[in-house]
This record gives C-alpha cells, structure tokens and sequence, in this order.
C-alpha cells in the first residue's frame, strides 16, 4: 500500500473488516465489509481499474466478490501460495501438478486444505471472463508481520552457536520478502 500511495495518480480504496490495524492507512478510502457474506452491495457499484487480492482463503469468497462486480477491472491480480503444488519441489518447476481438492477441502478450515484452497481460487479465477494475474509467493516476510517466522532464525543465529534444525537441516525452504512481491505486484499491473 505504501509503495502505490508513492504514486499521487493512484487513487486507492481499501475492502476490509475493518478488524485488524483498522487505523492503518488512514488517508484512504476504506469500504468495510466482509468478502465472506453474499451480499457486497458496496463493491457493486465501484469501478476498479485494478484488484489486488490478498485476503482470499476460500473459495466461496472469491465467488462472491467477483459476482459482486459491475465493471470489470483491467486486471485481477490474485496473491495465491507456492502451496498449491502437490508436491515440494524446485520453485522454479512450475510443471509441478496443482492440488485438486473437493468441496469437503475448500470448506475445511485447517493449515491441512491451505494449498487446496487456494488451487480451487485459482481455478474459479481462470473459469471467469477477467484480466487477471495469480501470483505464488513462498512464505512472506517483512514489515507488519506479527509471527517473526523469519526474525526468531536470525536472532538464534547471532546468539546461540547450535541451533537445532528441522529434519537435521535437510529440508530447505524459500522465503519471499514483502518489498520484493510488492514490486512483484506492482510490475503486474
């Protein structure tokens, strides 16, 4: 968000719950709602040039949110998971088969359907008639990010001289730092 607020061509409107850091941004437009209930009246009339998709983990949701759209936007750029590959494998292999998952998996609300959840996004994205960019990113990092997943490895390594490993440090994993897949973002437009 900070990164498009740069730019004073771009005129930008935050959708949310208005739960989480509501004061955050707070010389933006803001539409309170929730992408999970059916009827977005608020979205229906607003014409977007771009949507940049963050918060969407069940399909349902983006159901509703691109039912609820009058106009359709120059592009729909959806922030997906490198989970959504069936098996681990070099991030570069984007031969790597999707999850398919059934109603039961993009109902479930465990870390177990994650991947699933967001394979069947994807899918509901590519059957509709839009513009649209799905982008993958591993594990995310950086600024606002209240789990410290990628400090708590930093500090054992500049304080402790052993640190145990996951599986003896044999499984290697990929990070993405939030600035890098802003500018991802931005270049997507």
């Amino acid at each position: 968000m900070e990164r498009l607020l740069k730019d004073p061509q771009n005129k930008l409107t935050l959708f949310n719950r208005g739960i989480t850091n509501p004061t955050l941004f707070a010389n933006i437009q803001k539409i309170k709602g929730d992408r999970y209930e059916p009827n977005l009246e608020t979205l229906i009339h607003g014409k977007w040039d771009y949507i940049i998709d963050f918060s969407c983990y069940y399909p349902i949701g983006l159901e509703y949110v691109l039912n609820a759209l009058s106009y359709l936007p120059k592009k729909y750029i959806f922030i997906s998971t490198c989970s959504v590959y069936q098996e681990e494998a070099p991030l570069q292999n984007e031969a790597v088969e999707i999850h398919q998952g059934d109603a039961k998996d993009w109902i479930d609300k465990s870390n177990a359907s994650y991947g699933k959840r967001k394979a069947r996004c994807e899918a509901i994205l590519e059957s509709y008639d839009i513009n649209f960019t799905i982008l993958r990113p591993t594990l995310v990092y950086g600024r606002y990010d209240h789990t410290d997943r990628f400090y708590y490895w930093l500090h054992q390594v500049k304080y402790y001289h052993e640190i145990i490993m996951p599986n003896h440090g044999r499984n290697n994993f990929s990070l993405s730092y939030v600035d890098d897949l802003v500018e991802t973002i931005c270049l997507a437009r």
